[in-house]
């Protein structure tokens, strides 16, 4: 069984062109004579492969390809990394370029691979190599509550993003990323129930000591069952869920844009754009992302337009290790829905040691206003 990955989507899709279409007549041609066009006859059709479009999980028995032309399964293998592979039945849309595969039951989280190949009519193939989860069919709903886009390494307080749960159900197919740090570095949500009303706390940096690969706290432990106690770094919270990326260097940059995207659609829960004052283009680096949050509709001005620009994120001014960005209106938050500036805040109070940073905990109400 080839090496799997979390990603639903397929890390590789491997061309075999099988082209069969061409003829290539030479004839006439005597040894010794200058070479000429003549004899040679090249036969039009279509010789290029296939290519896959689209990919989804539609459940825990299904998925589907399209493709950029009609095809015909020549295979499709599924199975899991310690069970043998079985056949998968196919099905057709009218045109043929989206094809369902059935295949048996899956379990929510557990790694899978689809292996097949595809043929168009011209004999052209590509074969496929698709890593998936099993299918949540009961998937939480989350949205962004607090974060923090600094680090006092010194204190033990590190960049941190707090998510409330406004659906109770299973973190499976679920992802965080944060434009600053690209997709290479989201953080894959474990397959774990939590319930409505319950906060989850994702601490962004786990710092190793200088001379070995040793955390530089103990107690940083992912809360996957129900005991919330488990964690105990600093800032680890006994009534709500702690979680650890695992990464010495995770960071937030200060004006960025952050999302939780359901990975089996494609789909968006929530987004977060926020900015300095001194901000006015956002980085180039940023355009898949912002493009993911237009397509999914979720921010907005101050018209309650939908709206990626920098002049409609949240103020970021002072958001430091001891001030962070906190929702303000998470009590009334009932469904999935599209985010606001006007919904955030920078909270503390200067001077005061608790500084109204509040991971796992209802968010602060003040506002900090720099001296």
């Amino acid at each position: 069984m080839k090496t799997f990955f979390k990603d639903i989507l397929p890390r590789t899709i491997l061309p075999a062109v099988l082209i069969t279409g061409i003829t290539l007549i030479i004839a006439g041609m005597p040894v010794g004579c200058k070479s000429t066009a003549e004899g040679i006859r090249i036969l039009d059709g279509d010789f290029s492969v296939p290519q896959l479009e689209h990919v989804e999980i539609t459940g825990s028995t299904s998925m589907s390809l399209t493709f950029s032309k009609s095809v015909q399964m020549q295979s499709a293998l599924v199975g899991s990394q310690d069970s043998t592979q079985e056949e998968a039945a196919c099905a057709y849309s009218d045109d043929s370029r989206t094809v369902t595969l059935e295949f048996p039951a899956t379990t929510v989280g557990r790694n899978y691979l689809m292996e097949g190949v595809v043929r168009d009519g011209n004999g052209n193939s590509l074969t496929l190599s698709i890593p998936f989860t099993g299918y949540n069919d009961n998937m939480a709903q989350l949205v962004f509550s607090e974060v923090r886009g600094d680090a006092d390494l010194q204190n033990y307080m590190y960049e941190f993003v707090e998510f409330y749960v406004i659906r109770g159900g299973n973190l499976s197919g679920l992802e965080f990323e944060s434009a600053g740090d690209g997709s290479a570095r989201k953080y894959v949500f474990p397959a774990i129930d939590v319930s409505e009303g319950e906060y989850i706390t994702l601490h962004l940096r786990m710092p190793t000591s200088a001379n070995s690969d040793s955390p530089v706290q103990t107690g940083m432990v992912d809360e996957l069952g129900s005991d919330l106690t488990a964690s105990t770094a600093r800032e680890s919270c006994d009534t709500a869920r702690d979680l650890w990326t695992g990464d010495s260097k995770y960071r937030i940059s200060p004006s960025d844009v952050l999302v939780l995207r359901n990975a089996l659609n494609g789909t968006l829960q929530d987004a977060l754009l926020f900015a300095l004052s001194s901000y006015s283009v956002w980085n180039s680096k940023y355009e898949s992302i912002l493009k993911e949050v237009d397509k999914n509709q979720m921010w907005t001005d101050g018209e309650r337009k939908p709206s990626t620009e920098v002049s409609s994120a949240a103020g970021a001014d002072n958001m430091t290790a001891k001030h962070t960005l906190s929702r303000q209106n998470i009590p009334q938050i009932k469904e999935l829905r599209a985010g606001n500036a006007s919904e955030w805040i920078v909270t503390g109070v200067y001077g005061k040691s608790d500084n109204c940073s509040t991971p796992g905990y209802e968010n602060s109400s003040t506002r900090y206003t720099k001296p």
